[in-house]
């Protein structure tokens, strides 16, 4: 036979193809550094790694098993080669078999040591498989024992004998030279094999040494290269269902066969490679493929094919999210934005399409809205349970916030791409804000001092409590997480959320929370020089000029509530530039008093001899308000700065005792009776008393209609400057009469209702009533209900 111009012999080619056999695995590897150093095309790559991957061994064993067998077939035919003599009366049938019999002994031998092994595969199993089991479906001549054609020259090789002494001339020929050849390849075989079951005991050493790096390195590598071809097979394939659902069930199955503490490293494994084919610009992955139809030409974007890809992912791991160790679990969380990130920067006109939610295109299977949205959604439900994870996490979230400052710093990326990696951080930190406030997690708050970058992270703060926590139904007092969060914002969001909180939902909203603020505002402009406190307060109130409120709280409004801080107000109709705002003068005092240190000891309204009926309206309407706020936050009263202006305004004008005392609550008529009966000096029980008096054609008669004022007389029985009202018939009997009725009505004892009275003026400021006076209040009330 000629090859290359030189004539070879048969038993040349025999050793030839040995050697070749031999040297497989060396060949195997140079084949693949020349393909690495001389760069060639990406197909002709992908041809050969699939032509020498573990996937296509079965296959290829076929075929070097038949290209050997008929070659040596051939050579023999060729030239006539005979081992031994075959006339019938030199051949020893006997003999034959005798050497046949003991060349499948050998094989017996063979069938004995995989028996040996296979007791100790599942012994040593790494990433769900068996090293052992490994070692042998990876080697060529265990997969040529599997062949058919193996066993169809064991059959050749027991049955030619009897043939071949049974026949003469061309066919008696083939015979022999097909039985030579089955027992040259068994004997061949059996060598490998031999070298196989060695190679297999020095691992097995080296196993239970714990030194076998080099086959678990082994073992990764088909593993990913496993995984990238199913996953190319899909993307050649247009991501069809079917390709899809493979892809995921073979994985599924390859998982069950993981230990629990090697699933998150084996998942990083196979992923590894598709994450940096499929983000790479030099993979062999296109960002865009253009299809040319005859109505034109269509584009595909590989971010929708891989973002179904991410939903079945995700599906799958979701189910099995509690057996990922975090560091892996983030590992692939990362990856997977990373790989979308880089998809976005190959296709930025996609994000042009829909960048307000950059969902991109619709996707007819498992549309998971926006990407990265959703993959920190994953991360997240991992985390939360644990402190030192979330701190993790916002060290992310800082560095990519950095990173964006930087970009934007240089101008290196399009803007609308870094305003939308902005929203994603918002995002994240909003997600945490909605785990921090309504699960039982025990995580902190991150701690600003350690960071540089707490804007974007307090304007996520302000617009997740401006959208969640707008109107606030609760105490902070009772919710510590909500006014931690609070609190985490830097000096600008503070103020700006404050200011929301106090100009909106309603200008009659007042309550705990108003202290709250009032207390930290006054904290945060106190510690600020003049200038200082002007900016902050104008960079706040162009915040709060962006929320849904500014159809009303305007940044002008805003503005000259700051300017107008210390003005005196002469005239009324000052505040009618605010109705349309539906802020009430008394919550513009307020917020006032809190931004100016000056007006402490003076008051802001300055009343003339001539009010107008606006003048006299609003001031009315001012005081009682005011005096409301102080029935739900009476603390409210020990405010200098406002209720200097308010006294002023109380003692100067009359208020109509017999709507107020139904308009107001024990707190407040206990507070204007002291700033009438100390404050203007004159006596307040004759008004209280003139509240409850009607006259009529019939004379005067006096009702105790409203609860507050019968609380009032009540709470006086013990004061001997009201002694005369209760020795006055006809008030006793109006007294009595409504105090039966009140506690019929709230179905409450005497004592329940006296216990309510006490526990509603425990936090008041004027009117407390110690528990000796109060056994002294039930005694008097008793002998009068009910005697």
């Amino acid at each position: 036979m000629k090859i290359f111009g030189h004539e070879f012999t048969g038993i040349e080619l025999i050793i030839a193809t040995f050697l070749i056999s031999m040297l497989y695995p060396r060949i195997k590897l140079h084949i693949q550094l020349l393909m690495i150093q001389t760069n060639p095309s990406r197909k002709l790559l992908n041809f050969i790694e699939n032509l020498l991957s573990e996937r296509k061994l079965s296959s290829i064993s076929n075929i070097v098993f038949l290209v050997l067998y008929f070659s040596l077939f051939i050579v023999q035919s060729k030239y006539g080669i005979k081992f031994i003599e075959y006339q019938q009366q030199h051949f020893n049938l006997v003999g034959v078999y005798g050497f046949v019999i003991g060349l499948l002994s050998m094989y017996g031998i063979y069938i004995g040591f995989l028996q040996f092994i296979v007791g100790d595969s599942d012994k040593v199993r790494y990433l769900g498989s068996s090293k052992i089991k490994y070692l042998t479906d990876t080697s060529i001549w265990y997969q040529i024992t599997q062949t058919k054609p193996f066993l169809v020259i064991l059959f050749l090789t027991i049955f030619c004998p009897l043939l071949i002494i049974n026949t003469s001339g061309e066919l008696q020929d083939n015979l022999i030279y097909a039985w030579q050849t089955s027992i040259t390849m068994l004997l061949w075989i059996y060598i490998f094999l031999i070298g196989m079951s060695l190679q297999i005991i020095r691992i097995l050493f080296l196993i239970k040494g714990k030194t076998d790096s080099g086959l678990e390195s082994i073992i990764k590598t088909s593993i990913s290269n496993k995984y990238y071809s199913l996953f190319r097979k899909m993307y050649r394939n247009k991501f069809n269902n079917e390709d899809l659902q493979l892809f995921f069930s073979v994985l599924k199955f390859d998982i069950s066969k993981v230990d629990t503490q090697s699933i998150g490293f084996f998942l990083t494994k196979v992923f590894s490679k598709i994450d940096m084919e499929v983000g790479s610009k030099y993979g062999e992955f296109k960002s865009v493929r253009i299809e040319k139809h005859s109505a034109g030409e269509s584009k595909d974007y590989l971010y929708d094919d891989y973002k179904r890809f991410i939903s079945e992912k995700w599906e799958l791991l979701s189910t099995i999210q509690k057996k990922i160790n975090w560091y892996y679990f983030k590992k692939l969380i990362d990856q997977d934005m990373n790989t979308f990130n880089l998809l976005v920067a190959e296709t930025p006109k996609v994000f042009e399409e829909k960048k307000d939610e950059f969902e991109f295109r619709y996707v007819l299977n498992n549309q998971i809205g926006n990407v990265h949205y959703y993959l920190f959604d994953q991360l997240i439900e991992k985390a939360v349970s644990d402190s030192i994870k979330m701190e993790g996490l916002y060290e992310d979230i800082n560095n990519n916030t950095r990173e964006i400052q930087f970009k934007s710093a240089i101008k290196n990326e399009k803007s609308y791409l870094l305003q939308y990696y902005a929203e994603v951080e918002k995002y994240k930190w909003k997600k945490i804000f909605n785990k921090y406030i309504f699960t039982e997690s025990k995580f902190d708050l991150p701690n600003f001092s350690r960071y540089n970058n707490d804007e974007l992270y307090s304007q996520a703060v302000f617009d997740y409590l401006t959208s969640n926590h707008g109107d606030l139904k609760e105490t902070l007092f009772e919710n510590k997480k909500l006014e931690k969060l609070i609190s985490s914002m830097n000096k600008k969001y503070f103020v700006a959320y404050s200011l929301y909180q106090l100009f909106y939902p309603d200008s009659e909203e007042w309550n705990d929370n108003t202290l709250y603020f009032k207390r930290k505002l006054i904290r945060v402009f106190n510690c600020a020089e003049e200038e200082e406190k002007k900016e902050l307060y104008i960079s706040s109130a162009k915040i709060v000029a962006k929320t849904h409120i500014n159809h009303r709280v305007t940044f002008k409004v805003l503005t000259t509530i700051y300017k107008d801080r210390e003005k005196q107000i002469a005239n009324m109709d000052y505040y009618n530039q605010f109705d349309y705002s539906s802020i009430s003068p008394l919550k513009i005092l307020f917020i006032q008093a809190i931004i100016s240190s000056n007006n402490k000891y003076s008051h802001r309204i300055v009343l003339t001899k001539q009010q107008t009926e606006n003048d006299l309206r609003i001031i009315e309407n001012l005081c009682k308000e005011f005096l409301r706020a102080v029935d739900k936050i009476p603390k409210i009263a020990e405010f200098e700065e406002l209720t200097n202006t308010m006294e002023y305004l109380l003692l100067a004008i009359s208020l109509n005792m017999k709507s107020l005392v139904y308009d107001l609550s024990i707190v407040s008529l206990l507070y204007y009776e002291f700033i009438i009966t100390y404050k203007k000096r004159v006596w307040a029980g004759n008004l209280f008393f003139e509240s409850i008096e009607y006259r009529g054609e019939g004379g005067t008669s006096i009702i105790l209609r409203s609860e507050s004022i019968f609380t009032f007389f009540a709470l006086k029985i013990i004061d001997s400057s009201y002694e005369e009202y209760f020795e006055n018939k006809q008030f006793l009997d109006a007294f009595k009469t409504s105090g039966i009725s009140i506690l019929d009505r709230k179905d409450i004892t005497l004592d329940e209702y006296i216990e309510k009275i006490y526990e509603r003026l425990k936090s008041s400021i004027y009117g407390k009533i110690g528990k000796a006076s109060l056994r002294q209040l039930s005694i008097k009330l008793e002998k009068i209900l009910f005697n």
